[in-house]
């Protein structure tokens, strides 16, 4: 049946509902309300997610250089330029960066390192070198002062007293901190025993190797007169 004039569809149970009753103030059907404050906070969330998507895209593709190994180090091997070189990576990283080249060489390896290795601050030592119990004593030592076969930062070697036929032995070193009395072996004497702190080849023409030792600072002073005298030789041991 079709609704009368003024009258809205019939509802169920046969019952008409004025159209009166069902318009709004200003004579309107009724409509769904709006919510601006609702509206404008969904905008802003979408404005934000993009932003967001956007900035994360762009860090992800951002590249940065940092520091990587040319070479195997052991521990204790002091940083140098040419043990350093620059590699690119993308994204966020936590590893040294390459601008900050001249704050890493000098520094110390806090163990052994290889190759291709990426660098951290974790990864040098945080104490000074030498510390209050220890001496760092160079030597210049020219073939049959040490080893043909080469030496590597990190060896353990002994230090050895090898006077001429007409010079005084250096009286041996005292026990200390671990480290044994220097004793005779036929005519020679172990002055130390260290760790081999850093190489370079000598300027001259002579073909000298300098070798920087860690040694136990007892007896490091008799050490130090020996090799200025020429007069140590440097085995290499194991550890």
């Amino acid at each position: 049946m079709s609704a009368g004039p003024g009258f809205a569809p019939q509802a169920q149970g046969g019952h008409r509902v004025p159209l009166q009753a069902v318009r709004g103030p200003g004579g309107g059907l009724p409509t769904r309300q709006r919510r601006p404050a609702l509206v404008a906070v969904a905008v802003l969330l979408i404005v934000a997610g993009a932003l967001g998507a956007l900035q994360l895209m762009s860090s992800t593709n951002k590249t940065f250089s940092v520091l990587v190994l040319t070479k195997s180090v052991p521990a204790g091997h002091v940083i140098e330029a040419a043990d350093l070189a620059g590699t690119q990576l993308s994204g966020k990283v936590a590893y040294w960066p390459a601008s900050d080249e001249s704050a890493v060489i000098g520094k110390t390896a806090s163990r052994d390192l290889v190759a291709g290795q990426l660098l951290t601050k974790s990864m040098m030592a945080t104490t000074s070198v030498p510390d209050a119990t220890h001496a760092l004593v160079g030597l210049n030592l020219k073939a049959g002062q040490l080893p043909s076969a080469g030496l590597n930062d990190g060896d353990t070697v002994e230090l050895v007293d090898v006077p001429g036929p007409d010079a005084a032995a250096p009286a041996p070193a005292p026990a200390n901190q671990g480290q044994p009395s220097a004793a005779a072996s036929g005519s020679l004497l172990v002055l130390a025993t260290g760790t081999v702190y850093a190489i370079t080849s000598s300027s001259s023409s002579s073909g000298a190797v300098l070798v920087t030792v860690l040694v136990p600072r007892a007896g490091s002073e008799s050490l130090s007169v020996a090799a200025s005298n020429g007069q140590v030789a440097l085995l290499r041991v194991g550890s």
